[in-house]
């Protein structure tokens, strides 16, 4: 919850549910890093006015549609289409979408 706030500006939101566990490499001070980050399907309420966090290299933040996803997803990494994926799996199984 912390990390959505600091880098959506996005408040009230509720973990529903476990989604995925991704893993990903990066370089920091000479040593090869091994990062796991786990994923959760969230509710909100939609607030408007989000806040891309510019420390992270955020650009920015907004609510896309499901039926409107396709053309974000053409250029993103492997390990956030599982996300996305385990996502819509789990909105379908609950007919939330």
């Amino acid at each position: 919850m912390r990390e959505v706030k600091e880098e959506t500006g996005l408040l009230n939101a509720q973990i529903e549910q476990p989604l995925c566990i991704t893993y990903h490499t990066y370089h920091q001070n000479g040593k090869h890093i091994l990062k796991e980050s786990h994923w959760f399907l969230m509710k909100s309420d939609k607030q408007s006015n989000l806040l891309p966090q510019s420390e992270e290299d955020i650009e920015k933040c907004e609510w896309v549609s499901v039926d409107k996803l396709t053309p974000y997803m053409e250029n993103t990494h492997a390990s956030i289409m599982e996300v996305v994926n385990a996502g819509m799996k789990r909105l379908h199984e609950t007919k939330n979408v």
